[in-house]
């Protein structure tokens, strides 16, 4: 089977705090449709968002017994991807092939990155997400914006930029060729502070929405 996407780093798709227990988001990563979604022991899981039976998008269902159910017919796939239950048919113990496409999953930073290998990246628990901005142009300009916004140092692993205090953390999500997204954690605990930060993010998009439109 040929992998969903051509990763060669992990790549940050989402904030942590995006998406709760029992959640189900759409996500897109290089042209790719995916689903993120957390089961209710916590963790979250990524695959391509088309369900093996009928093509229709699992970001469209629901968990359920800590399994990701299809909406169309209610097929439930557990954790590793692979088919539990065709409610149509209980009988049926579904074949091993039955499974859907999967991505490796890790969380820092305050955000959830994908990746194709095995993701080393040690959790870092002191970040707390703070927001997400998504932008009608491609990855290149956005690293230009953030790079004056955060006064960021050089990239981190898993291409996070970290500012010259270590406090601040961002991180660049391609969506497609003209839109990507940009995330935005912290260490600091002041509520002040991250109230600050969000509003700055929220003006970096109107500015460069504005900018988009001159």
């Amino acid at each position: 089977m040929e992998p969903i996407l051509e990763l060669t780093e992990p790549h940050a798709i989402a904030l942590c705090d995006s998406i709760q227990t029992g959640g189900v988001h759409p996500i897109q990563l290089q042209d790719v449709e995916l689903v993120l979604w957390r089961d209710y022991a916590g963790q979250a899981h990524v695959w391509h968002d088309r369900c093996p039976h009928r093509g229709m998008r699992l970001s469209f269902g629901f968990v359920k017994e800590n399994r990701l159910t299809c909406l169309y017919h209610g097929w439930e796939y557990g954790s590793d991807g692979g088919c539990r239950k065709i409610p149509a048919h209980p009988e049926v113990t579904p074949p091993k092939t039955l499974c859907a496409d999967i991505l490796n999953v890790s969380e820092c930073y305050g955000m959830v990155f994908v990746s194709a290998g095995k993701n080393t990246a040690k959790p870092n628990t002191e970040w707390v997400s703070v927001r997400s901005i998504f932008l009608e142009c491609d990855r290149a300009q956005a690293l230009v914006e953030i790079a004056e916004f955060v006064e960021i140092a050089e990239a981190q692993e898993n291409q996070v930029y970290l500012n010259k205090s270590n406090t601040v953390a961002v991180a660049v999500q391609t969506c497609s060729r003209k839109s990507c997204a940009i995330h935005l954690s912290t260490r600091s605990t002041d509520p002040t502070e991250r109230l600050a930060l969000a509003k700055r993010m929220v003006a970096l998009r109107r500015k460069i929405n504005q900018g988009l439109r001159a």
